[in-house]
C-alpha cells in the first residue's frame, strides 16, 4: 500500500552546506533502493520532509530517522 508521511523536526545542531549535501546524497541512494520518494526542506533549523512509498518501507525509514542524532523534537504532521 502506497502511503505518504510528512514530519517536521528540529536540527540538533548547525548544519552547513556540506552536511546537507551528505544527507541528500545518502538519502537519495538509500531511498531509491527502498522504493521511497519524497522531499526534504531545511529552513532556520527546521526539517520538513515528506516520504512516499510502501507502508512498511516508509515506517522503517521514519523509525531510523527518529534515531538519527541530527534530529530532535520530531512530529508527524
Amino acid at each position: 500500500m502506497l502511503i505518504q508521511l510528512t514530519y517536521a523536526s528540529r536540527s540538533a545542531g548547525i548544519l552547513g552546506p556540506g552536511d546537507v549535501k551528505d544527507i541528500l546524497q545518502s538519502s537519495a541512494r538509500n531511498n531509491q533502493a527502498a522504493g521511497i520518494t519524497g522531499a526534504l526542506c531545511l529552513s532556520n533549523g527546521i526539517f520538513l520532509q515528506q516520504l512516499e512509498g510502501d507502508r512498511t518501507a516508509v515506517n522503517a525509514l521514519y523509525h531510523r530517522i527518529l534515531k538519527d542524532s541530527r534530529n530532535k523534537d520530531p512530529a508527524v504532521l
